[in-house]
């Protein structure tokens, strides 16, 4: 889209060929449709690296038995990625939903968002091991 401007001086009314000759070009911008497809997976992906975090909710998820530990949650995770992968390429579900296969950058940058979201929380869990353990200290020298 383009903006621009035109001195029309003192007319009541201005023709077309007034609105069409001798305008001062403003600016160009343009509105770009948000990737709903990389959105949705994204999305998706943080909500499978989070699953992986909270199956042990205190200890760390970055262990082998962190990371492999339930077999259900495992099947579930792999049953979500397979299907939101058939959700995203089938040609008849980009029709339906208006949305378009992904190229490898595009997964790369989803997979990205649901390990940015492990480390989050992993963090968090740490903080808080953390914190019960300075209370813990704190009641014992107390005497509590």
């Amino acid at each position: 889209m383009a903006a621009a401007r035109k001195e029309a001086g003192q007319r009541d009314e201005l023709t077309e060929e007034d609105v069409e000759k001798d305008l001062v070009l403003l600016g160009l911008f343009g509105l770009i449709d948000p990737p709903r497809q990389e959105a949705i997976n994204a999305l998706v992906m943080s909500q499978i690296f989070y699953l992986l975090n909270v199956r042990v909710y205190r200890q760390p998820a970055y262990t082998l038995e962190g990371l492999f530990g339930s077999r259900v949650v495992l099947l579930a995770m792999a049953a979500c990625a397979v299907l939101q992968v058939l959700f995203t390429h089938l040609p008849f579900m980009n029709a339906l939903f208006g949305t378009a296969p992904l190229d490898a950058w595009a997964w790369a940058q989803c997979i990205a968002v649901g390990v940015g979201i492990f480390i989050i929380v992993e963090i968090e869990k740490a903080i808080r091991r953390h914190s019960s353990m300075l209370a813990a200290e704190g009641l014992r020298a107390r005497g509590g």
